[in-house]
């Protein structure tokens, strides 16, 4: 009972903090995630790579086990792979980087995000840690790179996981791609109306967070709205991989919410067409992010694969 109360006057303080100092929910949040990860026994570090430092989680950085890295999607960072992660540790190297221009890796103006790009820095970034071959998962524009990197790199790609990934045009628009026809990105936020229309698109069912963390991720958000700006510009809707995707060799599985809100669920059917030995899973209850919606659910799914490769 006591440590309840504590917990309830913590947070109400914290609250009461974030009006007075809005830096208070960010810390919240960071403070959290940095209990969390160490909780399932993963360190954060960082990397410095030519221009970019890069922060990055690490279950074992000595251990001699096979290694999964896992990619975030665009605007997010490696925070959102906690949960799922956690599964992993007993028996694999799990690595989760911020990609650069994401979370806590820095950004920079004059350089490039375009999936090549981003891909090209991932490789530097295996080597730089001595990693040879890898299973890489991503989501979203995390999952762009993944295909990307098991089509330029098959030799240091174990398998490619594909949640909810961009990469190939939609049959059917999804609710953002018919917000941009109208001139209106979802993921631009000038003001915290903007964050309450576009956050509910980002998952069917979000874990909860405070209403005072919720408004410094929102806050984050309008401060870096041009960095978004930049990335979004170098990436989205380029370097497509529908023409390539029968060269993609690896193992690959597929996971969809069909509640997607960001990437329509048509678009698996293209993946489908163009990967003969693609394994998939459709859950219709779920939206983008099912690693972080059913974390549980999709970890059984994805270490199941593992399993049978």
């Amino acid at each position: 009972m006591i440590l309840r109360i504590s917990l309830a006057l913590a947070l109400m303080f914290l609250g009461w903090c974030y009006w007075t100092y809005p830096k208070v929910g960010q810390l919240t949040y960071s403070l959290a995630a940095e209990a969390e990860s160490r909780i399932y026994g993963i360190e954060e570090h960082n990397i410095q790579i030519e221009e970019f430092n890069y922060s990055y989680y690490d279950s074992a950085p000595s251990s001699r086990k096979e290694t999964i890295v896992m990619l975030h999607g665009y605007t997010a960072d490696k925070v959102v792979w906690l949960r799922f992660a956690k599964y992993f540790t007993d028996n694999y190297r799990v690595i989760i980087p911020d990609l650069a221009g994401h979370g806590k890796s820095n950004y920079i103006e004059s350089e490039n995000y375009s999936i090549p790009s981003q891909t090209a820095r991932l490789s530097e970034f295996m080597k730089e840690l001595g990693i040879e071959q890898a299973h890489i998962i991503g989501n979203s524009m995390g999952g762009f790179i993944t295909a990307d990197f098991a089509l330029t790199h098959p030799n240091m790609t174990l398998s490619a996981g594909l949640v909810d990934p961009a990469g190939v045009s939609s049959p059917s628009p999804s609710d953002m791609d018919k917000m941009v026809s109208m001139g209106q990105n979802p993921f631009f936020i000038s003001n915290q109306k903007d964050f309450e229309i576009f956050y509910p698109m980002t998952m069917a069912e979000p874990p909860w967070l405070p209403g005072f963390v919720l408004d410094a991720i929102a806050d984050n958000y309008q401060q870096r709205r041009s960095d978004y700006e930049k990335i979004h510009h170098d990436f989205a809707q380029k370097n497509l991989l529908e023409e390539h995707l029968s060269e993609l060799s690896v193992p690959t599985l597929l996971i969809f919410g069909a509640k997607d809100q960001l990437i329509h669920v048509s678009s698996a059917k293209v993946w489908q067409a163009k990967i003969p030995h693609l394994k998939t899973k459709i859950w219709e209850d779920l939206g983008h992010m099912p690693m972080l919606e059913a974390p549980t659910r999709s970890a059984e799914l994805y270490l199941s694969f593992l399993n049978n490769l």
